[in-house]
């Protein structure tokens, strides 16, 4: 899984790009709100963070949250995204063909 999460402020009336190197600690929980990778990461220039993680067969099936807070603050941070895992099924499907009553044929000439 590659993620890139943005951080905004609001200064009057305005999103702005936080300062570069502003640390935030990235957690993902999953299904059964499970806390299953924990980043601490510094902002780019862009006010955004940009990090990987694998997934690997055996996670529980279902939705999955990022939670961004500060990496100072104790409490609780807001969820930044969501996505889910689920199991691959290969489609199903039938192709009929029926052919044309009537066949055309056309020359080089034509």
């Amino acid at each position: 899984m590659n993620f890139r999460i943005w951080i905004r402020e609001l200064l009057n009336h305005s999103y702005l790009p936080v300062e570069p190197g502003h640390k935030l600690q990235i957690e993902v929980h999953g299904p059964h709100y499970t806390t299953i990778r924990t980043f601490t990461l510094e902002t780019d220039d862009s006010g955004s963070v940009v990090d990987s993680f694998v997934i690997g067969s055996e996670a529980d099936l279902g939705e999955y949250e990022f939670v961004v807070q500060e990496a100072s603050e104790q409490h609780r941070g807001k969820s930044a995204g969501r996505f889910r895992v689920e199991e691959y099924k290969k489609p199903e499907f039938e192709v009929m063909v029926a052919p044309a009553k009537t066949v055309t044929v056309c020359c080089s000439s034509c």
